[in-house]
This record gives structure tokens, C-alpha cells and sequence, in this order.
């Protein structure tokens, strides 16, 4: 009976092969804050977990926030509410932005 190879010499073809870019900046994504606006006006912040191929997107403790008119052609902020996991279809998303935290006293999203 011969003994199974052993596992270290097993090579992996995948271990030598870039991971396309789209997708690393994808998985840098991962947990990471995301604020989504979709097409009604209301807007999502919650971590990212994922996305499917016809990229929707599920956030997880998320906050969504509903905007009116303030009458004077601006946007008056409403109270958000605590919605927990969301799937938010990518046919109704208009805007994804990234919390990041750039030089000192310059935080916000892009």
C-alpha cells in the first residue's frame, strides 16, 4: 500500500494566480461602512456582506434614513430607523459611497 502524497506537496494552481482586480477591490469591501442611495430617495448605511451576480447587495446593521423637501429646493434630513439586514436590489441603486478616513480632520464618504 503506498502512503497518500503529503499535503505540502500538493500545489495549488490557484495559489500562483492573480485574483482579477475587480474582485480584490470587491473583498476590500467586505464589513466595511457603505451608504446606498436607491431610486425612491432613501438612503442605506449598514457594513457590506455581499453581492450576487446581478448585483444586489446585502448590508447588515444597517440604518435607513428618509429624505423630504425642505421647500427652498434643498433636502431636509429625516429620522433614521434601525432595519437590521437589507437586500437592496442593484436596479434600484443610484449612488454607493465608501465611509474612509483620509488626512486628520478629513473623514466623510466618496
Amino acid at each position: 500500500m503506498s502512503n497518500p502524497p503529503h499535503s505540502s506537496s500538493f500545489i495549488d494552481r490557484h495559489d500562483y494566480e492573480e485574483e482579477p482586480l475587480p474582485l480584490t477591490r470587491l473583498k476590500s469591501l467586505l464589513t466595511k461602512p457603505l451608504r446606498i442611495t436607491i431610486s425612491d430617495g432613501r438612503t442605506f448605511i449598514g457594513s457590506f456582506m455581499c453581492t450576487d451576480q446581478q448585483r444586489n447587495t446585502i448590508l447588515t446593521n444597517t440604518e435607513e434614513f428618509r429624505f423630504r423637501d425642505d421647500g427652498k429646493g434643498g433636502r431636509e434630513s429625516g429620522l433614521g430607523r434601525y432595519v437590521g439586514m437589507v437586500m437592496i436590489p442593484w436596479k434600484l441603486v443610484r449612488r454607493v459611497e465608501m465611509e474612509y478616513s483620509g488626512l486628520v480632520g478629513d473623514e466623510g464618504y466618496t
